[in-house]
């Protein structure tokens, strides 16, 4: 068995997806397929694409969605009232000038819309049945980090259900990532950690579970007013920078949970996992402004 590496850029970010396979064609053949299914998702969710469901959505307000689409929006419901606000798809980081792709926006100045908006998810009708979904008039959607750990969950699931010949693999959207299996040396594979405080790495072990990171060092950007922005906003107040922690990282079976947990250290409340962790294992790292590393116990 050997491991075959293949990346490409889509969602607005580098992908990578590692395959443990005897041969490389075995490899490249999956790779094919899970690159497929990460354009379609782009094609239905970003906010960049006119043609995309979420921009049909955010412009007519009241649409019936697909069913990929209600299942990615209730998922976010739940961790939006699991993580009290802190995870919110409502956020609009354009309004502070992240408008495209951010390899084209990163060195140059952006224009900042200071107009309010509305936050409140639960004031967004969601049908079930009919998979009715209604916005109210300032609301609009941008499932962002969240759907990478998503997705990269899913597919990693995929490939380790589908293909026997797969021993191991890591689907990695951004940083956002989830591994199955082992790698060519039946080992776990291992992850290294950036501490962008004092320019460090460490090296974390992960098996069977996504890792998401978060964090105001890696994107931001230039308003014309002087100002710096960087996409990690609190949904209680969309104009503050300030966050808990530099980054955070979190190890969690479930990418979309793992995404969404890093929010709610970065700018929510933690205490609230307290009512959860119980039933829903995780761990965390956390490195502060000073550069000092806080972690959960492995």
């Amino acid at each position: 068995m050997e491991e075959y590496a293949f990346t490409e850029r889509h969602m607005g970010t580098e992908v990578s997806i590692s395959l443990i396979t005897p041969a490389y064609e075995v490899a490249q053949s999956i790779a094919t397929r899970a690159f497929a299914i990460i354009r379609a998702y782009e094609a239905r969710f970003s906010r960049f694409l006119e043609t995309s469901e979420l921009t049909k959505l955010n412009k007519q307000k009241d649409m019936r969605v697909s069913e990929e689409f209600f299942t990615v929006l209730a998922r976010s419901y739940e961790l939006y009232e699991a993580t009290g606000g802190a995870f919110n798809p409502l956020v609009q980081i354009a309004k502070h000038g992240y408008t495209g792709d951010y390899a084209l926006i990163k060195d140059a100045e952006q224009e900042s819309n200071a107009s309010t908006y509305d936050t409140n998810f639960s004031s967004v009708v969601m049908d079930e049945k009919t998979r009715r979904v209604i916005l109210q008039d300032t609301q609009a959607l941008d499932f962002g980090g969240f759907l990478k750990g998503y997705l990269a969950h899913d597919i990693s699931k995929l490939i380790d259900e589908t293909y026997s010949e797969c021993t191991g693999n890591i689907v990695n959207i951004g940083g956002d990532l989830h591994t199955r299996g082992y790698d060519e040396h039946g080992n776990p594979f291992v992850f290294a950690l950036y501490n962008p405080v004092n320019k460090t790495e460490f090296s974390v072990p992960i098996t069977n579970m996504s890792l998401a990171t978060s964090g105001t060092y890696a994107r931001s950007w230039q308003l014309r007013d002087g100002t710096t922005r960087h996409h990690i906003l609190s949904p209680c107040d969309v104009t503050s920078t300030e966050t808990h922690y530099v980054s955070a990282s979190i190890i969690h079976e479930d990418g979309g949970t793992a995404e969404a947990y890093t929010k709610l250290f970065l700018v929510g409340d933690p205490h609230i996992l307290e009512q959860t962790k119980p039933r829903d294992t995780y761990r965390y790292f956390l490195i502060t402004h000073r550069g000092d590393v806080i972690h959960s116990q492995s």
